[in-house]
């Protein structure tokens, strides 16, 4: 196990992460387990946030982060309740970090497929 930060780790075994929940030690609401990452290269990140593609924000209040890291998931099955969960996430984050204009930007089908358009064409022209 590698810790990252105060309450992130990098690894590990599943039994180990059930004996602290049974102990007492960790709660089981505040575990998140991820599987698998995506990663950017140097030069590509440099070049996303030189082109505007990433919006850079911190959230002031901890608790804010927690909230919004750490809410429940609607069941696997519920594609539209996910759906909907992102969506307000998304939505709940730009407002914390001071984008509420962003956090309204019309979505939809048409819009999606010209942001997926420009983002194509800007990273064909690297």
């Amino acid at each position: 196990d590698l810790q990252l930060t105060r309450s992130l780790w990098l690894g590990g075994q599943p039994s180990s992460l059930a004996g602290l929940v049974a102990s007492g030690q960790a709660k089981l609401s505040r575990i998140r387990p991820v599987l698998g990452h995506i990663a950017w290269s140097v030069p590509q990140l440099e070049l996303d946030l030189k082109r505007g593609a990433w919006i850079r924000a911190q959230v002031v209040q901890p608790e804010t982060a927690l909230r919004l890291c750490m809410a429940a998931l609607p069941a696997a099955h519920d594609n539209y309740a996910r759906s909907r969960h992102q969506a307000t996430l998304w939505r709940a984050s730009l407002s914390a970090v001071g984008l509420p204009y962003l956090a309204a930007f019309p979505r939809g089908k048409a819009i999606d497929e010209t942001l997926r358009s420009f983002f194509q064409s800007h990273y064909r022209q690297r």
